[in-house]
């Protein structure tokens, strides 16, 4: 199964929308599309429990920090929820079926 590390501020934008991507990423993981590590630490130590993880993507709000710059040099895909859900919903738009959790990572559906 893939496994995708999320820092707190995706759990805490959940508590404030009710339709948001946040909301969107918990559900998908409580349905088992993927397991969802959870981190309440912040920049330096979440990157590097997300790269420790062996994750197969970082979700933070937090682009401040999580630059495209970092994500290279950490070799992890970062993205916000919404950019998440939207490469979600273009695999669902096309009509791909995932049978296998774990190819998630394989078909890049996680990339931006």
């Amino acid at each position: 199964m893939a496994k995708v590390f999320a820092d707190s501020s995706i759990l805490i934008a959940r508590v404030a929308s009710r339709t948001g991507a946040s909301r969107a990423i918990l559900t998908m993981s409580e349905i088992g599309l993927f397991q969802l590590v959870i981190s309440e630490q912040v920049d330096a130590p979440i990157l590097a429990a997300a790269v420790l993880a062996k994750v197969d993507c970082l979700l933070s709000l937090n682009t401040k920090d999580f630059t495209p710059n970092v994500a290279e040099q950490s070799g992890l895909r970062i993205q916000t929820p919404a950019q998440f859900v939207t490469a979600i919903r273009e695999i669902v738009d096309r009509g791909l079926q995932i049978s296998d959790p774990s190819q998630v990572g394989e078909m890049k559906i996680l990339q931006s």
